[in-house]
């Protein structure tokens, strides 16, 4: 979550243990099968921008001699070290910090991910920022929401409306005091105005952005996000 408004990083605080508690049960990640294989031979740096509570984190800890977690939150940084996993990783530094301010080592990360995380910022310079920091060959990962309609994910109804379809499901897949505290959480009004103000990029507008910054990446569409995969030119 780096380079967003105060408000923004207030309302991650405000919400970092319920916001690891829904995306544990929402949003898993299977890193494993979306990585394994793209992963570079040199793995000695890795770097996980707007990591949150570190789920792409402790992943790429398991395949890097060090890994640094950057993120606004304290408080979310402060979920990431509660992980279980931290007792058994000690190459993780967590680091609070914005993207475009941390003093970031240029050219040295030889992977860098970011899942999830840059809808909330100045896309442009942060892409810039994302290129500056990998080191030539190194590997890039970049995961972000994108939406059919961008300007219908901005209305506060249309998002209260998506969470109510899906209580049904949440009944079905979950116990009961899980399913409440995951719609508590999704129709909290802090939370709603978060959602309604994000960037949406379509899947369309998502290819043309991420293209212009980066020639010859590979672009994945999984439905409620997309995703590039690209390779540092060596020089």
């Amino acid at each position: 979550m780096p380079h967003t408004t105060s408000k923004e990083t207030d309302v991650f605080n405000r919400f970092a243990d319920d916001f690891a508690f829904w995306a544990t049960h929402i949003t898993p990640r299977n890193y494993s099968a979306e990585l394994d294989t793209f992963l570079p031979a040199e793995r000695r740096c890795a770097l996980d921008v707007g990591c949150g509570p570190g789920y792409l984190t402790y992943y790429l800890a398991e395949h890097f001699d060090s890994v640094i977690g950057l993120d606004l939150s304290i408080a979310m940084l402060k979920s990431a070290q509660q992980n279980p996993a931290r007792q058994t990783h000690d190459n993780i530094t967590f680091v609070l910090g914005d993207l475009l301010r941390a003093p970031l080592p240029s050219h040295q990360f030889d992977f860098i991910g970011s899942d999830n995380a840059l809808h909330d910022i100045a896309l442009a310079p942060a892409l810039t920022a994302l290129k500056r920091l990998l080191r030539p060959g190194g590997h890039l990962m970049v995961r972000d929401l994108v939406a059919k309609d961008s300007h219908q994910s901005h209305s506060t109804p249309y998002q209260i409306a998506r969470t109510l379809k899906r209580i049904p499901s949440y009944m079905r897949r979950y116990d009961v005091r899980t399913a409440l505290r995951l719609l508590k959480f999704e129709l909290h009004p802090a939370w709603l105005r978060h959602r309604s103000r994000g960037l949406r990029l379509t899947p369309d507008t998502f290819e043309m952005t991420y293209g212009a910054h980066f020639p010859d990446g590979r672009i994945v569409h999984y439905g409620w996000a997309s995703a590039l995969y690209w390779q540092a030119p060596l020089t």
